[in-house]
């Protein structure tokens, strides 16, 4: 995943603007890099230029400081020639929105209680409420302290506003930042080595790396999505067709040969996402696309008998989706813990 890339070009990128001596093309060259890893980090470059337009407007004199941003008009300019946009589709789906209110689901996804959430989010977060008090204690560098230690306020109001999508914890990579800040401000506080500092801050992303290791390490088939996924590839072996699917559609994807179209758009293009937002029925937008078998895994029991169903996932109230209700019974395929898979043939009698 592209987060791997855009972690130590973070941390690269702040250790190149506090050690300063004029080190403007390596700056704007990792940002741009650093953009074309993440697009959403174009948040903490935007907080930067602040930064050097307030402080040090050097940056901005030489062309050559620019060439780096060449990488990006390019990338650009390919998506529009080749996909008909200049970002992502998957950006765009996550923000079928009905209004710009924010919302508060990535508020609400650094207080889950799980230990990742707790060690990439919760903690952190405490440390960039820390930073707000210590960074004015510090002789220096207070301006880019402050403008790093929001980034993660900035970045998930703007995921509030645009979005409302759930956070997963590889978006946290936007507390680094806060991280660094808090122990370069501590450092100081306690009068510690450079070499001391960033020794704290080493150790404190081993210990991360660590764990990551230890909690995910495990073979694919110990896990529950590829039970499923497993019962559901048998499914379409003796059941060939184009297949939709919405929430955890990318093991099935990879694993069946059918076609599939992927029903939060995620994985689709511009006319899907259209559709998307004109057709209320849901029946209606799967025979756009002649769909054989519709896989859902948030469903309702209807009064009628019939199952309700909402593609996709509807996150918060204002999440634009399809809705029906389905009145052919679905083969259900079930987990040892209960989650389920069903799948509707369409081919039959489906909805009234």
């Amino acid at each position: 995943m592209e987060i791997i890339l855009a972690i130590p070009l973070v941390i690269l990128l702040i250790l190149k603007i506090l050690d300063g001596k004029g080190k403007y093309l390596q700056v704007t060259m990792i940002s741009s890099v650093l953009f074309l890893a993440r697009i959403d980090a174009s948040i903490l470059i935007f907080l930067l230029i602040i930064y050097f337009i307030l402080h040090d407007r050097c940056i901005f004199s030489k062309i050559k400081y620019y060439f780096p941003f060449v990488l990006i008009i390019i990338y650009l300019i390919v998506n529009l020639i080749y996909f008909d946009t200049i970002l992502p589709i998957s950006g765009q789906a996550k923000q079928l929105k009905t209004t710009l209110f924010p919302v508060t689901n990535p508020f609400m996804s650094l207080f889950n209680l799980y230990l990742d959430r707790i060690i990439f989010a919760l903690i952190p977060f405490i440390m960039s409420i820390i930073n707000i008090f210590i960074i004015n204690l510090n002789k220096e560098n207070k301006l880019l302290f402050h403008l790093l230690n929001i980034f993660p306020f900035v970045f998930i109001l703007i995921n509030s506003i645009l979005s409302g999508w759930y956070m997963w914890s590889w978006y946290f990579y936007i507390f680094l930042p806060s991280i660094i800040v808090f122990f370069i401000s501590f450092g100081n506080l306690l009068k510690m080595t450079k070499a001391i500092k960033f020794s704290l801050i080493s150790v404190s992303f081993l210990i991360s790396m660590f764990y990551i290791i230890l909690a995910f390490k495990r073979d694919s088939s110990d896990t529950l999505y590829y039970e499923n996924a497993i019962r559901v590839t048998n499914f379409e072996k003796s059941h060939p067709g184009k297949y939709a699917i919405g929430d955890r559609a990318g093991l099935i994807s990879y694993l069946i040969d059918s076609p599939v179209v992927q029903l939060e758009g995620l994985t689709m293009d511009k006319d899907y996402l259209r559709n998307l937002k004109t057709t209320i029925q849901l029946s209606d937008l799967l025979e756009k696309y002649n769909i054989d078998y519709y896989i859902a895994s948030m469903v309702k029991k209807a009064n009628n008998g019939g199952w309700i169903v909402e593609e996709p996932y509807k996150h918060h109230k204002y999440v634009i989706t399809s809705k029906d209700t389905l009145f052919a019974e679905p083969i259900i395929i079930e987990d040892s813990k209960g989650w389920k898979f069903y799948i509707f043939d369409l081919n039959k009698k489906y909805s009234k």
